[in-house]
């Protein structure tokens, strides 16, 4: 097989004004290429900057050994799996984002007057955001990838650090559950490269 730099992805995050990550409803048909998953995730909210480190997607099995008499290992068995997308939002002041980690019946939002600016309350108690679809759009020159989870949770609590000389910033990690199909994450590339005519 023919190397191929093409096939190498050193993906930016593709935010174009919406920003690179983005949150729904539930998706419960499942997208079979690229193009329907970008149909499939239109009218998401996108939030803005994502911090340096990007997304980092990691799965995590756990196995069971299955031994023969005389405790040889015959053959190994799934035990458990998880799958999460782990990122940082930048930008805390923004509504999608709280709504996003904290659930929008948290997230108070009151809009600017001539008076004063936009306001909001977050209200941060023992409980779980809602359950929805993320994803994250990503680009390399003409290549473009999508990350999504159909149906996925924010799961991590928080630790905010409030300091002149840091940003306040939002981790955020993301569960990824069965999508009613036995899969939990799904990535899509396109490569960019046209047929000539």
């Amino acid at each position: 097989m023919a190397l191929n730099t093409k096939e190498i992805l050193v993906p930016f995050a593709d935010q174009a004004t919406t920003g690179a990550a983005l949150s729904g409803d539930v998706i419960t048909t499942i997208p079979e290429d690229f193009d329907a998953a970008l149909t499939a995730i239109a009218g998401f909210e996108g939030t803005g900057y994502l911090g340096e480190d990007g997304i980092a997607l990691s799965t995590s099995l756990s196995l069971t050994d299955f031994r023969e008499m005389n405790r040889g290992v015959v053959r190994r068995g799934l035990d458990d799996f998880t799958g999460t997308v782990t990122y940082t939002e930048l930008q805390i002041m923004n509504y999608a984002v709280l709504c996003r980690k904290f659930g929008s019946d948290n997230v108070d939002k009151k809009v600017a007057t001539l008076q004063k600016g936009q306001q909001m309350h977050v209200a941060i108690g023992p409980e779980l955001a809602p359950v929805q679809a993320f994803a994250w759009k990503l680009k390399d020159g003409d290549a473009r990838a999508i990350v999504l989870i159909p149906r996925g949770q924010v799961t991590n609590g928080i630790d905010l650090t409030f300091a002149a000389n840091s940003m306040a910033t939002v981790p955020t990690e993301v569960s990824a559950y069965d999508d009613g199909t036995g899969k939990n994450i799904h990535i899509y590339f396109d490569d960019g490269t046209v047929l000539s005519a």
